[in-house]
């Protein structure tokens, strides 16, 4: 039998939700892409496209435990077993708190977590209904005291591993003179730790009703194992000739399409100027705006480092391209030219202005702009931070990029 007294909580609950999930966009998700986009890998758009669809995909493959945890294992609902109105209500006096504190504190550009808001939301509810025995502080059935303790340790294993991994990265690729094979062959294999650590997640921690949490531990093993194997040979097979083709043969034709010939890109012969100071770069710059004009000037007086391509003789680095270069002027496929009524400016509003316009914060390079649209404190932070900071090899870097 339907209560439709209650229609006005269920319609409120629904607006703070996508107030609360706004929150989480602007925080959690925002932290999740902020190395990829940081570092280029990922334009601001991509990254915004890519958090929509994986987000819904996590939420539904791997959320379920975690909803359990929150619904039942935080506060004592036979508490409102007479009164279901009052958790209703309960509920969503805990998402009103948790958004507005959310947003808040997103505004203030507080260090916020979404998830300690909500589950400290939905203890001051169980204290406020029925006390502090409301709420199951212990460890029994992963109450609170799990969850906080998960807090701590999180941190500590994540931060461990990726020491592990980063170090690993560090000596045993950047530092090598032949760091980007090392880094193009290395894929395959992050590509299998990655699949199988989500597969794990997702047996672990899907869905009850698939039933993925019942199957033997060796049924479990090989499923983990036989899945990244699959993604791991489908990464050699597919993206290393890809990757191959557009960062050591310099092939600056290659388009999106072309991943899916796969080893036939191996025998691709590449652009004859590939390379060359003429031709149009195939792997970008990831160092764009990490150094200002004054300290390049400082650094090539005379334009040394252009000097190779120029009179034909060897060609620079990586590293002293990303020394030496300037942020590119603007696109003159873009750039208005005489009154807007004329044709070709009229396609330029349409195809680019007016969706940049609409989208400009998801077609923002966030990089560059905090170069130039910081205050002078940041800019000074972000120079000096840029100064230490050792330079690779930007083949490399692609490579990396790629997996990322």
């Amino acid at each position: 039998m339907p209560y439709h007294q209650y229609d006005y909580i269920f319609a409120l609950g629904i607006i703070f939700a996508f107030a609360d999930s706004y929150g989480i966009g602007a925080n959690d998700v925002a932290n999740s892409f902020a190395t990829s986009v940081g570092s280029r890998s990922l334009s601001l758009g991509q990254a915004v496209i890519l958090a929509t669809v994986m987000e819904f995909v996590g939420a539904v493959s791997a959320g379920a435990r975690v909803t359990s945890t929150i619904r039942n294992n935080i506060i004592d609902i036979n508490l409102f077993k007479n009164d279901p109105a009052v958790l209703m209500l309960g509920m969503l006096c805990a998402l009103v708190g948790s958004s507005v504190w959310v947003l808040g504190a997103t505004k203030l550009r507080f260090p916020v977590s979404t998830t300690h808001s909500i589950i400290g939301a939905i203890i001051g509810v169980g204290i406020a209904a029925g006390g502090t025995d409301a709420v199951k502080w212990g460890w029994k059935g992963n109450g609170v005291a799990t969850v906080f303790a998960s807090w701590g340790i999180a941190p500590l294993v994540s931060g461990g591993f990726a020491a592990v991994l980063y170090l690993g990265t560090k000596f045993g690729i950047m530092e090598r003179q032949n760091s980007t094979m090392l880094a193009l062959w290395s894929g395959p294999f992050f590509f299998f730790t990655t699949t199988a650590i989500l597969t794990m997640v997702i047996v672990y921690k899907g869905s009850p009703n698939l039933g993925l949490d019942k199957l033997s531990g060796q049924t479990t093993a090989l499923a983990i194992v036989l899945t990244a194997l699959v993604v791991g040979i489908l990464a050699i097979l597919f993206w290393v000739p890809y990757v191959h083709a557009k960062v050591v043969k310099g092939d600056y034709t290659l388009r999106w399409y072309h991943f899916f010939l796969g080893p036939l890109l191996w025998s691709r012969a590449a652009p004859e100027d590939a390379g060359l100071a003429t031709a149009p770069d195939a792997v970008p710059n990831y160092y764009r705006d990490h150094e200002y004009p004054d300290e390049i000037k400082r650094d090539d007086p005379e334009g040394a480092v252009h000097k190779k391509e120029l009179d034909g003789s060897e060609s620079p680095s990586d590293d002293e391209r990303a020394q030496a270069q300037v942020a590119p002027a603007e696109d003159p496929k873009r750039t208005i030219k005489g009154p807007w009524v004329y044709p070709r400016n009229l396609w330029i509003i349409l195809r680019y202005k007016i969706p940049e316009g609409i989208w400009h914060n998801a077609t923002r390079d966030v990089a560059s702009d905090q170069a130039v649209s910081s205050d002078a404190k940041d800019r000074d932070r972000l120079r000096a931070m840029h100064s230490r900071a050792k330079q690779y090899s930007n083949k490399t870097e692609h490579c990396f990029s790629f997996v990322q």
